[in-house]
């Protein structure tokens, strides 16, 4: 969960300062406090806040620049909030390999500009391609062209704001940007945006459809579903444990963990933190469940 932000305005804005972006970032730094920076041009400033995930080391800070990774990709530059599940597999993509540049990080985020420069300026190309959950903003100050986009089904919030005088601007809390805009709206899941196409969908499956007429889906194929995206979910450099309730859906996340693979030994406990409801015990209801299966918690003092 990190905090990202983007300015478009004109030359001399007094929102493209340094220190007017970086506070304005900073309003979101309960989002990402590993790391805070902005990166400042005439027309455009990017600011992030960083909850180290991918490569917590600080190769991998954000925002990139792309002249900084590689002189391929010089001239663009990015904020990303989120996860891309599949940028190894991307990163392999025919015409991404025929780049012939080697990621400079082990961030998942850096796909964004290999996918850039391999596929050219129309985002349809590539965005299409990203299977996470992710909101972004990339800027090519060589045609002073810029994308927005959302994950299929909006799982990271990202906001839109603008001005009678053109400004545009986009982050991840409403706070960020509400008093520099005269509109702001949330940005629609699985859109991408540019100044000449306005919002553009780009997820569109069989069972959006309101008449959608699908087969039925068996056991298998929903366990087997669970399994793959708690699979995805946990991919990470650093520790992660899970959130338990005592409800059905946290503990079924929390067998698949276990069961899928996401222990690194097979006596590898999971660790665990209690969620306490009004008025029911959570350390009674998820204690000998948390035992069942194999992972250890703590309570947290309310």
């Amino acid at each position: 969960m990190c905090g990202i932000i983007a300015i478009f305005d004109r030359e001399g804005s007094p929102l493209l300062v340094e220190s007017t972006v970086k506070a304005l970032s900073q309003r979101m730094t309960t989002r990402g406090p590993d790391h805070s920076a902005v990166y400042c041009q005439p027309t455009y400033a990017l600011g992030h806040e960083r909850l180290s995930i991918m490569d917590p080391t600080p190769t991998a800070n954000q925002p990139l620049v792309g002249s900084a990774l590689h002189t391929t990709f010089g001239g663009l530059s990015a904020v990303v909030n989120g996860e891309i599940y599949n940028f190894k597999e991307l990163l392999g993509d025919p015409k991404v390999a025929a780049l012939g540049v080697p990621p400079s990080t082990g961030s998942d985020s850096e796909v964004v500009l290999h996918l850039a420069r391999a596929y050219g300026p129309d985002p349809a190309a590539w965005v299409p391609l990203l299977h996470g959950m992710f909101a972004l903003v990339l800027v090519d100050e060589a045609t002073g062209e810029y994308v927005a986009a959302r994950d299929s089904v909006g799982i990271k919030p990202l906001y839109f704001g603008t001005t009678k005088s053109g400004r545009q601007m986009f982050a991840s809390e409403l706070k960020a940007i509400h008093d520099h805009c005269d509109s702001v709206q949330l940005f629609p899941p699985g859109h991408y945006y540019t100044k000449a196409t306005g919002f553009v969908k780009f997820y569109s499956p069989p069972w959006d459809a309101d008449d959608a007429d699908l087969p039925p889906v068996t056991d298998d194929e929903v366990r087997g579903g669970l399994i793959e995206a708690v699979r995805l979910r946990m991919m990470s450099d650093v520790p992660y444990g899970a959130l338990l309730s005592g409800g059905l859906d946290s503990c079924i996340t929390c067998r698949y963990v276990r069961g899928g693979g996401g222990c690194r030994r097979a006596d590898e406990r999971v660790p665990w933190v209690g969620a306490a409801l009004e008025g029911r015990d959570a350390v009674s209801m998820t204690t000998p469940l948390c035992r069942s299966l194999w992972v250890c918690g703590t309570m947290p003092p309310c």
